[in-house]
């Protein structure tokens, strides 16, 4: 023992810590009633011989060794009140579990971690059965009625970020407002509601999915409609005529319950007649030439030609968007 009370130098003095390596050439007593002449160690208790994710796995000794050390990994990503003031920060992305619950067996080592206060998973009932193979390997199949009462629902959060430019060249400079059908130049035939006249969106306000959202100094030609679930980022050009889908598989009169999303890159160029399937990515800086049909995501930086559309290598660079 140290001659001193103080804490650390009581760690410093009996406390060792010990590799996974170190741990297989020296013998652990678990407790202190337990050390004869042939210990060389012994835990401080035997929680300790797992890490904090191990330690929370619930009856943990029913499980053969690789699911706990799968379930030790999968547990970080688990969805959960990952901060109790979430409401109060300005993450980019927050995810957030809907209705936390506790589980029906708990461990100590959860209660020391105040676990019951932030809980992460809900707990389901599950049943082990043979169903047309449907369930084979890892696939589950779910009760509709159970997601519709909010089963595993969650939040996403997240952050847009917009700003206000001025052209020192000629002058022109850039203000957030409403925009008005009557003198806005390309008026976009979609919902207003959420925004207020300074351009600044409105607290509380209802946004429904899938709605087009359009970045500053975007170039749109004549002919050019923009669906539901397409999204244009900044520095845009879209040629004239071009198409974009929404709808994998349209049909007359029967919309689908959610339109596939579209994103164009900040800096993408679309060409006259150009058509963009639904799904697709068009990275940053890539250009996609006149007529052509795009099937697959582009890459950032490249052109793309042709019926399907091809690689034909980098696309031109341009000094706006390699600054």
């Amino acid at each position: 023992h140290p001659a001193s009370d103080v804490w650390d130098d009581w760690v410093r003095t009996c406390v060792e810590y010990v590799d996974a390596n170190e741990s297989e050439v020296i013998r652990i007593a678990m407790f202190p009633g337990e050390v004869t002449s042939e210990h060389t160690h012994c835990e401080i208790h035997p929680h300790m011989i797992l890490g904090h994710m191990a330690a929370i796995i619930p009856l943990s000794n029913h499980n053969q060794s690789p699911r706990n050390a799968y379930q030790s990994a999968m547990a970080k990503q688990a969805m959960t009140l990952y901060a109790s003031n979430y409401h109060k920060r300005l993450d980019k992305n927050a995810y957030l579990l809907a209705s936390p619950q506790r589980p029906i067996v708990e461990t100590q080592i959860m209660s020391i971690l105040n676990m019951q206060s932030m809980p992460s998973g809900c707990n389901a009932i599950v049943a082990i059965a043979c169903y047309s193979g449907y369930n084979q390997e890892d696939s589950v199949i779910l009760n509709r009625a159970s997601l519709k009462r909010g089963f595993m629902r969650g939040y996403y959060y997240t952050v847009y970020k917009d700003e206000e430019h001025r052209n020192v060249a000629s002058g022109r400079e850039e203000r957030f407002s409403k925009a008005k059908h009557e003198n806005t130049k390309g008026y976009k035939n979609t919902s207003y509601h959420a925004i207020q006249e300074n351009g600044i969106p409105i607290k509380n306000a209802i946004i429904q999915e899938n709605d087009v959202v359009i970045g500053d100094r975007v170039t749109l030609k004549s002919g050019v409609q923009l669906w539901n679930g397409l999204r244009v980022e900044d520095d845009v050009f879209i040629g004239p005529n071009a198409s974009f889908g929404n709808d994998r598989y349209p049909r007359s009169k029967r919309p689908p319950n959610a339109f596939t999303p579209t994103l164009l890159r900040r800096g993408a160029s679309i060409g006259a007649n150009a058509t963009v399937l639904c799904g697709l990515v068009i990275g940053e800086g890539a250009m996609v030439g006149a007529g052509s049909v795009v099937t697959r995501d582009v890459p950032a930086g490249e052109l793309w030609v042709g019926n399907p559309a091809r690689s034909r290598g980098p696309a031109p660079r341009c000094e706006a968007l390699s600054d």
